[in-house]
């Protein structure tokens, strides 16, 4: 598994402590997403990618900093 600092560099977040235990962990979601995409090239992998970390960033779990997740 990769570290947080390896987490935040690949996606470009910083990662918020989790406060509730019931919800789910959208980063951890977001970054098999982004490495499905980078091993096999799959387009919906990255809008899926793109689409958690939004999730995320909703929840309070990560602040989005470079901002490459906006829709087109």
């Amino acid at each position: 598994m990769l570290s947080i600092s390896k987490i935040n560099e690949k996606l470009g977040i910083k990662i918020l402590p989790k406060i509730l235990v019931a919800e789910p962990n959208y980063v951890q979601i977001a970054l098999k997403w982004h490495l499905l995409h980078e091993k096999t090239g799959r387009n919906d992998a990255l809008l899926a990618s793109q689409h958690f970390l939004r999730v995320a960033e909703e929840m309070q779990q990560a602040v989005i900093l470079d901002d490459h997740t906006m829709e087109l």
